[in-house]
């Protein structure tokens, strides 16, 4: 448990504090947001199609967040090398591909592919028809970006859900604007609750000195989720405990 404890303090400061991202829609167990409500974004585990490779691969390589419970608004990319990540949102791939892994690699985007809400399968974002700023809550964002197949279906979306209809480049765009106030979302979330959550846990059940041993940074946030997932999962007795891994989303 002690183990478990530290890799868990350590996830809560250094990534996962960035579920609150989504905005909104936080909850005690995966897939849910506040009093028990089914988030629009999410799937069952075994509905999500995950097309990145790897121990990591349910989770977003941006953010650390958990595919499947955001997976309505997941986008990929297809590299020239072979390589696919896939992404909880439209904020991560444009916050990726604008300064992180792939700034340097745009050259070698062979496809970048979106999730049909409609038919929860992969398509060419090209080609997809975008309802951006719709009632429905989104994913990173406090703009909700949602992609369709068919044309017919993003406007039976917008006649229930509000929104506006537009392209990949326009949904892209629309993202990029909202950069910079998302972000600062996402930081007033991980202050107002994953940190203290963190530091509670830390305090009470955590062994100091393994933690002084334990280099998180030299993991990423996909492979210290996993490492928690592997540990928390066997060794959670406690209704309590539980529920923190569940609302992780790991």
């Amino acid at each position: 448990m002690r183990q478990i404890a530290v890799l868990f303090m350590l996830f809560c400061s250094f990534a996962f504090a960035q579920m609150g991202a989504q905005g909104m829609g936080q909850g005690p167990k995966a897939g849910q947001g506040m009093g028990g409500m089914q988030m629009f974004q999410s799937v069952p585990q075994n509905e999500a199609e995950l097309i990145q490779k790897g121990a990591s691969k349910e989770y977003c390589p941006n953010c650390g967040m958990h595919l499947p419970k955001f997976y309505k608004t997941n986008h990929a990319v297809k590299l020239k090398n072979g390589e696919t990540r896939q992404f909880c949102s439209i904020h991560c791939l444009a916050e990726e591909r604008e300064m992180g892994y792939l700034r340097d690699k745009r050259n070698e985007i062979t496809e970048v592919l979106v999730v049909d809400v409609a038919s929860k399968k992969f398509i060419d974002a090209k080609k997809a028809h975008y309802v951006v700023g719709s009632r429905v809550k989104g994913t990173m964002t406090g703009t909700s970006k949602y992609a369709f197949a068919k044309k017919s279906d993003a406007e039976a979306f917008i006649k229930k859900n509000g929104g506006t209809l537009t392209s990949h480049d326009g949904a892209y765009k629309a993202a990029l604007d909202d950069f910079e106030r998302d972000m600062m979302m996402i930081k007033k979330n991980r202050g107002n609750m994953m940190y203290k959550m963190g530091e509670e846990l830390f305090n009470n059940r955590c062994d100091q000195a393994a933690f002084k041993n334990f280099h998180a940074h030299t993991m990423g946030i996909s492979k210290l989720k996993s490492v928690i997932r592997a540990l928390a999962e066997p060794a959670c007795p406690t209704r309590n405990f539980r529920e923190l891994c569940f609302t992780t989303g790991i």
